[in-house]
């Protein structure tokens, strides 16, 4: 016997794991400000810019990254495969100079997220295709975001003492 789980109940699982990762910590997956636009909004540009070593991405780096994924599967709107991308360039985003453009990629991000959650939240045909969009997001956000806690971590161990 095949057993189904009502679409409801799934997109209701989804939703919640996905507003911990990007909304809110709430001991789900993450703790209480732990959740990526919580960490974001407590940078400025000079952190978000700052390789925390030889050869590591920096936070805005991960976060355009992050944008791209979101944006590409936003573009294929569940119904085809995303189109090809240059995931490699996905990594380089030099025109972060001012803390005005790092709230400009921040909220970026913002918007490819509510369009998705806003998509994830109508959609009804949750086939294959759909299902696995949404775990590979899960997990492949939830790696980059835990990047992104232990980029902040090294860069405030390593910051320079205040005068």
């Amino acid at each position: 016997m095949t057993e189904t789980i009502p679409v409801e109940v799934f997109r209701g699982a989804l939703l919640a794991v996905l507003d911990e990762m990007f909304e809110r910590g709430n001991d789900l997956v993450l703790d209480p400000g732990d959740a990526l636009f919580e960490t974001l909004a407590t940078l400025d540009a000079t952190q978000a810019t700052r390789p925390i070593g030889e050869g590591e991405s920096s936070i805005a780096a991960l976060v355009h990254h992050l944008w791209t994924m979101l944006d590409q599967l936003n573009r294929a709107g569940g119904s085809k495969p995303p189109a090809p991308t240059d995931w490699g360039a996905s990594w380089h985003r030099l025109s972060i100079e001012t803390d005005a453009d790092w709230r400009t990629l921040v909220a970026d991000l913002r918007r490819a997220f509510d369009t998705l959650r806003g998509v994830a939240a109508s959609t009804e045909r949750w086939d294959a295709h759909w299902v696995d969009g949404a775990l590979a997001l899960v997990a492949h956000a939830s790696y980059h975001i835990g990047e992104v806690r232990r980029s902040l971590a090294v860069l405030r161990e390593t910051a320079p003492a205040s005068p």
